[in-house]
């Protein structure tokens, strides 16, 4: 998103409220609590994303994932930031030190980095976006769109 200087809302404060007022009514019609607008942009070295690489190859993404965004939703506080995450990860039953550690190595920086351009390759260039071999859609009012077209195939 950075690169494609695709960060919609960063210096367009207009643009910006409306987005977290309509998070807001969102949250709102999901049941899900609104707590206050959190910090934005946040994850500046993208270790909590290279977190998220750790627990997508061991299985456990989707708690992670649940947990990053109630820290940074709920909590106001930034995922990335390394107070956080280890508040998450132990949340979760991990080891922060060696997760860190391990996000922080070589080898899951090269991983990152493939499954990135992997999302270059497909034309991605923001979240969420849900691929079905060459078709993308992007952000989470698409994803009955995105089931239809799979199901459409099947």
């Amino acid at each position: 998103m950075i690169e494609q200087n695709n960060r919609p809302f960063v210096g367009k404060p207009v643009k910006l409220a409306y987005m977290w007022r309509d998070l807001e009514r969102r949250a709102e019609r999901h049941g899900i609590p609104f707590v206050s607008v959190p910090n934005y942009p946040n994850d500046a070295d993208e270790l909590a994303n290279r977190v998220a690489t750790i627990a997508a190859l061991e299985g456990w993404c989707p708690q992670f994932a649940r947990a990053a965004y109630a820290a940074w939703f709920l909590e106001n506080k930034d995922p990335g930031a390394i107070a956080s995450l280890h508040g998450i990860l132990h949340q979760l039953d991990r080891d922060p030190a060696d997760v860190i550690a391990r996000a922080d190595s070589a080898e899951i920086r090269a991983k990152y980095a493939s499954e990135t351009e992997v999302a270059r390759s497909l034309g991605i260039f923001g979240s969420p976006t849900f691929a079905y071999g060459p078709e993308i859609f992007w952000g989470d009012d698409r994803l009955e769109d995105a089931i239809a077209w799979c199901n459409a195939d099947a």
